[in-house]
């Protein structure tokens, strides 16, 4: 089961769009644990925050973040339940130059958390970054340069 909604509304002062999400999943399935199948019910919720403008003609950007949280309930035994945390921040831009050149940026962060990690320092995380650099034409996407 599944429920997903949003809103968004602009920001005339900041010539932006802000818009926010909520979704709520329910699993119900099976695990095998010790050989043996254990109905599991996992429950997902993800709030979203977004920033954006993508109607400018020098720079466009996408800026916000979601947080879901994800409980895990198995029948045969409560300490077999786990709880996690996904943070996921990003940030996109595209900046154009002289009408003719494009620098595009994106970086995305994801942060797990859960009180079932050995201690509350050790935190899984990954990260990435990207620039592209691309000439507006569209007659050479080869010649873009990727960092």
């Amino acid at each position: 089961m599944n429920l997903y909604t949003a809103f968004g509304r602009p920001l005339k002062l900041i010539h932006s769009r802000f818009s926010i999400n909520l979704n709520g999943t329910l699993t119900s399935t099976q695990n095998l644990i010790n050989n043996e199948l254990s109905d599991l019910n996992r429950w997902s919720r993800t709030a979203g925050l977004t920033i954006s403008n993508m109607n400018s003609e020098v720079l466009e950007y996408n800026i916000g973040g979601d947080w879901t949280f994800t409980d895990s309930y198995y029948k045969i035994s409560d300490a077999l339940n786990q709880n996690t945390v996904l943070h996921h921040l990003f940030v996109d831009a595209t900046l154009t130059l002289w009408k003719k050149w494009k620098l595009e940026g994106s970086y995305d962060y994801n942060l797990y958390t859960s009180a079932a990690f050995r201690t509350e320092s050790i935190i899984a995380f990954d990260e990435s970054f990207n620039i592209k650099i691309c000439s507006t034409d569209g007659q050479r996407p080869d010649q873009a340069l990727h960092f």
